[in-house]
């Protein structure tokens, strides 16, 4: 019973030490599987005890040993247990300066683990940082890229701006020139004309002028014509009045070839005008024969005035009509003459 005693304080002893000991590693911050171990050992060491009373019991019985083997064998146990004591704390101190070790190199590694951790996060900040560094180069380098285009575009724009400038320059000067060019054209055309149409004033003057010249020529010889007829009527009419009949027979073959001769006149005017002038001129001889008519009606033979030599003055009158007929014919012809000198001027400027 005392054995048992003691072997139960042994034991609890033991498991104080182990709780102790457990309590600490659990201060110190062990995990949990350690826990676990010290429980098996600890069970252990009871099952080893139980085994040990056991079998001092059964050898106790077997033998028959006396009160006093019984206490030799209890102090030999004693020591055996000392010694087990001894080697289990020599055991679990050994443990403990291996768990130690292995704690110091749990530690060492995680502290290598830790700089090794340090060194990548630190490697893995100067790879971040690079890279930052990096793009940023690159976007520096893009929007360097970017303003050499914005500046290249806006060089080009000002250039082309300034081409465009240029041109509308030159199209203004160009523009100016034709102006200028038409302008000069122009006034060269307008002095061009002015002088054509001096030109044509000086040619229209020469023309009037030798027409009055032509008219005047023509009126001189009428008039020299009708002084050489009047003349000539004159002595007719002083050999009329010699020969009486006779002289009134002459004058109406006088008056009958003149009269011819208008006709014949007449009719190569009307050929040369293709007859338009003859219904007009056929329309003027019974106009004036009408009015002859009627002057003779209105004042008869005994009521006509006289000449300066006291003849009949109806005679007269009708040579001045005539030769008044004869010279505007004559004056239509050559106006009609002058018109196509003129087209035939203007003919040739044209060609």
């Amino acid at each position: 019973m005392v054995e048992e005693e003691e072997n139960q304080n042994k034991l609890k002893e033991g498991n104080k030490e182990i709780d102790a000991e457990r309590k600490e590693r659990k201060a110190e911050g062990d995990e949990m599987d350690e826990m676990e171990k010290d429980e098996e050992k600890r069970k252990n060491l009871e099952r080893q005890e139980e085994e040990k009373r056991k079998e001092n019991k059964r050898e106790d019985q077997e033998n028959g040993k006396t009160e006093e083997e019984d206490t030799q064998n209890k102090r030999v146990k004693e020591e055996e247990e000392k010694r087990k004591n001894r080697e289990l704390q020599e055991e679990e101190k050994k443990r403990e300066e291996e768990e130690k070790a292995n704690q110091e190199k749990e530690k060492k590694k995680k502290d290598e683990e830790e700089l090794q951790k340090m060194i990548e996060t630190e490697e893995e900040e100067q790879r971040k940082k690079r890279e930052r560094e990096e793009e940023e180069k690159k976007r520096k380098k893009k929007e360097s890229e970017e303003e050499e285009q914005r500046k290249k575009r806006e060089r080009e724009e000002e250039e082309k701006k300034r081409k465009k400038r240029e041109r509308e320059e030159e199209e203004k000067k160009r523009k100016k020139k034709e102006t200028e060019e038409e302008e000069q054209r122009k006034k060269r055309d307008r002095e061009e004309e002015e002088k054509k149409r001096k030109k044509r004033e000086r040619e229209e003057e020469e023309k009037k002028r030798k027409m009055k010249e032509t008219e005047e020529e023509e009126q001189s010889k009428k008039r020299e014509r009708e002084e050489e007829e009047k003349r000539k009527k004159e002595d007719q009419e002083k050999d009329m009045e010699e020969k009486g009949t006779e002289k009134e027979r002459e004058r109406k073959e006088h008056k009958k070839r003149k009269d011819e001769q208008s006709e014949s006149k007449e009719t190569d005017r009307d050929k040369e005008d293709g007859g338009k002038g003859r219904k007009r001129r056929r329309e003027e001889r019974r106009k004036y024969k009408d009015e002859m008519r009627g002057t003779e009606e209105k004042n008869p033979s005994k009521n006509k005035p006289k000449n300066k030599d006291g003849k009949d003055s109806k005679h007269k009158d009708t040579c001045n009509k005539r030769s008044h007929m004869e010279l505007e014919e004559t004056v239509t012809e050559l106006k009609k003459r002058l018109e196509e000198q003129e087209k035939i001027i203007n003919d040739q400027k044209k060609n």
